[in-house]
């Protein structure tokens, strides 16, 4: 159904003043001088690093690969890293987890999927996906790094960079490098049955998600909702 979830997740990467009345104009002007005198050298500006940004989303023969889930599905064989789609073609499409270095101590993953045209894998039946009119709909996830982060792990040193996971809508001030990805995909009938598919908190794992109400509040968090 981005989108390693139950939804909300940001987790370690193992995401006036009004006044009363104005002042005349001859005294604020005395005012601001005297401020001036007595602070001839204001302190300079803190200067903050830009945040690094890189994007590691699906490629284009991942996501042609997805679209055919949008076809009559036969049966599906699920894995702790990968699932296997089997289509009532034949054709199988294999989603799995990759990752790359982006940095030195930081990774990003993001979901791939390839089409086998003769799987040899055993499965459930899915007569819940059996006509060909599937939606799909992919999202965006990002991990970032923070450095000095605040975590629960007393191992974890202060001067630490920690590495999150989560989505866009999470992204704090204080990350330092941020990297977008392709984290989940929706898979939905024209009945409102639904499958989430999408990166694990295990690095290369891939979680699963049949429940209807675990799948909705995805959704929800991710900003995609059906609801009228």
């Amino acid at each position: 159904m981005p989108g390693k979830s139950s939804s909300s997740r940001a987790a370690p990467f193992r995401s006036s003043r009004s006044s009363a009345g104005r002042c005349p104009r001859r005294t604020a002007d005395r005012t601001a001088q005297r401020q001036i005198e007595v602070s001839p050298h204001p302190d300079p500006p803190t200067y903050e690093p830009p945040l690094r940004q890189y994007d590691y989303q699906a490629t284009d023969e991942s996501l042609s690969a997805l679209r055919r889930l949008r076809r009559a599905w036969s049966r599906v064989h699920i894995a702790e890293t990968a699932v296997t789609v089997v289509l009532a073609d034949g054709f199988g499409v294999c989603i799995q987890v990759e990752a790359a270095d982006i940095e030195d101590a930081f990774e990003a993953f993001r979901l791939t999927a390839t089409l086998d045209p003769a799987p040899m894998v055993y499965g459930d039946a899915m007569s819940a996906f059996a006509e060909p009119s599937n939606d799909i709909v992919l999202f965006s996830g990002a991990t970032w790094s923070e450095q000095n982060a605040e975590t629960r792990e007393p191992i974890v040193a202060k001067t630490a960079v920690v590495s999150f996971s989560g989505h866009p809508g999470q992204l704090p001030d204080s990350a330092e490098i941020v990297c977008i990805t392709t984290d989940a995909v929706v898979v939905a009938t024209a009945a409102g049955v639904g499958m989430l598919i999408r990166t694990g908190l295990k690095p290369y794992s891939i979680d699963v998600v049949h429940d209807p109400a675990a799948v909705r509040e995805f959704l929800i968090e991710r900003g995609y909702s059906t609801d009228p």
